[in-house]
């Protein structure tokens, strides 16, 4: 794959051969570290959060932000022609937002404008986008969500995330009464008939008239979850099994994040302002 992705970048976009081999190296050095921490993996199964993964492992490892920066680009390159091959259904690298480098977080929904979208928005939509605040589920997850995997007594759902690992989240009150209140309707509460492209693009025309957030995707709504609860107080660890991360590192941006925050907000108040 790699090699033939070289050879367009040559023959087709007119790239440079110094160039290319760069790109290259840069497709060859990420298949390693996904081979080595996500065996089994294909290029087609690689998620966005595979590639945030691998470019946090890059900052900590002393890589300058150029670096990560050419990085990104070359996984991007490498998804693109594979996209234009027609050899993907869901390119990783084009709907997600990109990981930030450094202390900042990737794109987050202010939780005032995602729950005046909340408001407004009905039916299936509206569930989608409201489990995914509450829980914090990746969009997959949310597409695998079964009707037996919702317990509305006890207010869980069972979560069948990457690896085939399982795992509950806990939703609200108010979440379990919309759902009944579906049930009673007639109205289905499993998502297998969507496509990740069709929900992706259901959530944006949901959101884009009350956020003014550059990202407005399921993958940005997750983010708002992982925020909030950490300037709430959430440990990396209970995050880490919240979210459903293989590694806590990539918890831990979260938590850096709030504490940040709180600095910056302490910082700017004064008792005689």
């Amino acid at each position: 794959m790699i090699r033939e992705f070289k050879t367009y970048l040559t023959a087709i976009r007119g790239y440079s051969e110094n160039t290319a081999v760069a790109y290259a190296k840069d497709c060859k050095t990420f298949a390693k570290y996904i081979k080595e921490n996500e065996p089994g993996k294909r290029w087609s199964t690689i998620t966005r959060e595979d590639i945030d993964n691998y470019i946090i492992h890059l900052s900590n490892t002393g890589h300058k932000p150029a670096t990560l920066c050419r990085h990104l680009s070359s996984i991007s390159g490498i998804y693109r022609y594979m996209e234009r091959q027609g050899l993907l259904t869901e390119n990783p690298a084009r709907y997600e937002s990109r990981p930030k480098v450094g202390k900042s977080i990737p794109n987050t929904i202010s939780v005032d404008e995602l729950s005046m979208a909340m408001g407004k928005a009905k039916g299936l939509v509206k569930t989608m986008i409201q489990i995914i605040a509450e829980t914090g589920i990746r969009l997959q997850e949310l597409l695998n969500i079964k009707r037996e995997d919702i317990d509305l007594g006890n207010g869980t759902i069972k979560i069948h995330g990457k690896g085939n690992k399982e795992r509950l989240v806990y939703i609200s009150k108010e979440l379990v009464t919309c759902l009944r209140n579906q049930e009673a309707n007639g109205n289905k509460m499993y998502f297998d008939k969507i496509t990740p492209r069709e929900c992706r693009r259901q959530i944006w025309d949901a959101l884009k008239d009350y956020c003014n957030s550059p990202q407005l995707s399921p993958h940005a709504i997750r983010h708002t979850y992982a925020t909030v609860m950490a300037k709430k107080g959430m440990t990396a660890t209970t995050l880490q099994k919240a979210l459903g991360h293989e590694r806590l590192e990539t918890t831990q941006r979260y938590i850096d994040y709030a504490q940040v925050n709180v600095e910056n907000e302490i910082r700017q108040l004064s008792l005689f302002n």
